[in-house]
């Protein structure tokens, strides 16, 4: 009878672990039931003109001494594709679409130490005027148990076979250098303090202050829709 009723319980625990790898790349203690409630709240109050206390210049954003150079794009995402913080962020945003809406994206890679090389497979993306593949190719990098099956088969399952051979080719022979040196205002503005990903820019003209965030991806994404409502 014991063994009964050990054994599934057994089960369960590690089936629930067991998701929480596949889905966030790590076992992550510090669930939050409600998080997703939070979010959606917040985000009501923000579209309805209601003040959110929450969200205090100087402690979740801050202004930027000069804005960036941004067009009709509402947030800017400095990512790695080494980053798997950077791929579940870009998950958060795309979850918000069930609440509200994902808003516009524009996205500059890492320029620093190894992240350069994968800087270069994102600037080949859009070199080959594939930029709207990122957001599958960041979230392929870091699928939890399902391993990244490689450029050429995950361009296979997006439907562009033919895509493998020169976007290997465009990015080993290509230095880039024309756009590193455009995005290198991103770059410095957004990493005021140390280089680290991912970093989120507002309307180009406000910076979330991740490094204070308490409660995960979801407030990351709720102060910048917040920003977007609220401020000029």
């Amino acid at each position: 009878m014991f063994k009964r009723l050990v054994m599934p319980a057994i089960l369960l625990v590690v089936a629930f672990f067991g998701y929480s790898y596949w889905k966030h790349g790590s076992i992550d203690f510090r669930v939050n039931i409600g998080a997703k409630q939070v979010t959606s709240d917040i985000a009501d109050q923000a579209k309805r003109g209601i003040p959110a206390a929450e969200f205090i210049e100087g402690q979740h954003w801050e202004r930027l001494e000069e804005p960036l150079f941004v067009t009709k794009e509402n947030v800017t995402m400095l990512f790695s594709y080494a980053c798997v913080h950077c791929a579940r962020l870009e998950e958060a945003y795309e979850d918000f679409a069930y609440i509200g809406s994902k808003p516009e994206m524009a996205y500059v890679p890492a320029p620093w130490g190894r992240n350069r090389v994968e800087a270069m497979r994102y600037y080949a993306l859009e070199h080959l005027g594939h930029e709207a593949l990122h957001p599958e190719y960041l979230k392929a990098r870091h699928a939890g148990f399902r391993k990244f099956p490689g450029d050429e088969m995950f361009f296979v399952r997006m439907g562009f076979p033919q895509l493998a051979e020169v976007f290997n080719k465009t990015y080993q022979r290509q230095s880039f250098a024309e756009k590193f040196h455009r995005d290198r205002q991103v770059v410095q503005a957004l990493t005021p303090h140390m280089n680290a990903t991912p970093a989120i820019a507002v309307s180009g003209k406000y910076r979330v202050m991740i490094e204070n965030i308490t409660s995960g991806y979801d407030e990351i994404v709720a102060v910048s829709d917040w920003l977007m409502a609220t401020q000029p």
